[in-house]
């Protein structure tokens, strides 16, 4: 019978794995690159994790083979490395300094795939804020679009103050608009945008993410809005 493996720490997330490294097999059903590189590649990965949780420590060599999976050219690697890099900085310094490093990598893409580990788990608490104030400010558009997004999915209510003073400077108008979007789902649950001439969507926030729904604006009103909400909410 094969044990499960797993690192656990109060108000840290669990680090689980089967056992029996089935997790190497991850590779062919969420991704189509199955060439010899590719496998190999995320078999290493696996091992590497598996090595890490049954020793309960981090060496240079570990970290190492982290940060050349971050720049793999398949998704299902960075993606790997960016989960477990975020897990297991919870455990291990190395690896939060690793994701404080890449956050402000020189290629955009890089520092997005960083904002992008952040969506099962966040970091400790000082390093998340580092890294998504990081995208906040970012040159790039889309790290700043998946920064807001983030902070949105984990209801960060902290960032409210920048959120409200970059609506002010930010210069790109979906930009701006996603900010009032964040700023109205983190201080009230929902908010409203324009669909057409008789309708308004509504989109809210639920335990499993966001959803939404059309309205008329004839006669709307915020305790009409609630109640819709508060509906749907019950059917979620």
């Amino acid at each position: 019978m094969v044990n499960p493996l797993t690192l656990r720490k109060a108000g840290s997330p669990t680090v689980f794995l089967w056992g029996d490294y089935r997790e190497k097999e991850d590779i062919r059903i969420y991704s189509r690159s199955t060439d010899s590189e590719t496998q190999e590649a995320y078999s290493a990965l696996i091992d590497c994790i598996y090595k890490i949780v049954a020793s309960n420590q981090a060496g240079n060599e570990d970290v190492e083979l982290f940060r050349k999976a971050f720049f793999s050219k398949t998704k299902p690697v960075w993606e790997k490395a960016g989960e477990k890099a975020v897990q297991f900085s919870h455990y291990f310094a190395p690896f939060a300094v690793l994701l404080d490093e890449l956050a402000h990598n020189r290629r955009a893409a890089i520092r997005l795939r960083v904002i992008q580990s952040l969506w099962k788990e966040l970091p400790p608490q000082e390093l998340a804020y580092q890294i998504l104030t990081a995208g906040l400010n970012d040159t790039n558009r889309k790290n700043r679009e998946f920064a807001i997004d983030r902070i949105i999915n984990f209801n960060l209510r902290d960032f409210l103050p920048v959120l409200n003073t970059m609506t002010g400077t930010e210069a790109d108008m979906d930009i701006k608009k996603r900010l009032q979007q964040a700023i109205d789902l983190l201080t009230q649950g929902y908010y409203v945008d324009e669909y057409d001439n008789e309708r308004v969507t509504v989109i809210f926030r639920h335990d499993k993410g966001r959803t939404g729904f059309f309205i008329k604006k004839d006669g709307l009103t915020e305790i009409l809005i609630k109640k819709e909400i508060d509906t749907r909410l019950s059917q979620v």
